[in-house]
């Protein structure tokens, strides 16, 4: 059944954006998410992570990824709506990007056909997820926070790149991306000496330490930071 202003008339085509949200140096994340559709909903985002014409995952509205000494990366989002009609929208990102970069529609080329609706997802992106370990000390001082910044240990089960973030309550404190395997890598993170001094006020506090990957989802651990009496 059709509602009363739709009824013999064809159903409208979803409008895609693209757009980067945040961006450091090091990784860039784009959103998908103001996309929308004129007589209905966008139900769901197919993506071309590196620009060679092929969907490669289907997945959330943002995808994170690292730039940092890659280059311009070209990024292609497929918006496909409850009628199963399609638009694309494409954007180029580097270490530079920051949040305000928009992206532009994408060819009808890019969009697998657009009018023939259906987004094909490359098979060997449906390998299980990777597994993730984190490993963090439950306490350090703050001394050797300034001396050797937040020191993680992180693994996957299967090689990726990883992103690593440090919190305090919802406030980035910094991030990173590594490449991770299998084997244990030691990473760091610094932060800066404002961070460091508002850190110095507390007696304590509590950090939160994230690493996620694409289609694995995420690791949270918490460590405390104390300050010598």
């Amino acid at each position: 059944m059709c509602t009363l202003s739709r009824c013999g008339q064809a159903p409208a085509a979803p409008v895609a954006r693209l757009a980067v949200i945040a961006g450091d140096g090091h990784s860039v994340t784009v959103s998908a998410a103001s996309s929308s559709d004129p007589d209905g909903a966008v139900v769901s985002y197919v993506w071309d992570l590196n620009g060679d014409g092929v969907y490669d995952t289907a997945g959330p509205a943002t995808q994170t990824m690292a730039v940092a000494g890659r280059g311009e990366r070209r990024l292609i989002v497929a918006a496909v709506d409850n009628d199963n009609l399609v638009a694309a929208a494409t954007i180029t990102v580097d270490q530079h990007s920051g949040p305000g970069q928009v992206g532009v529609a994408a060819s009808p080329a890019s969009t697998a056909a657009a009018s023939a609706p259906s987004l094909v997802v490359e098979a060997k992106r449906t390998a299980s997820p990777a597994r993730l370990r984190l490993t963090v000390p439950r306490r350090i001082t703050l001394a050797r926070l300034r001396e050797r910044g937040v020191h993680v240990t992180l693994a996957v089960s299967r090689g990726v790149h990883v992103h690593v973030t440090v919190r305090r309550g919802s406030r980035v404190l910094a991030r990173r991306a590594f490449a991770a395997t299998k084997r244990a890598r030691y990473v760091a993170l610094r932060l800066s000496k404002r961070q460091l001094r508002d850190l110095a006020r507390r007696r304590s506090t509590t950090l939160t330490i994230e690493i996620s990957a694409p289609g694995a989802g995420s690791l949270r651990r918490r460590i405390v930071v104390l300050r010598a009496s």
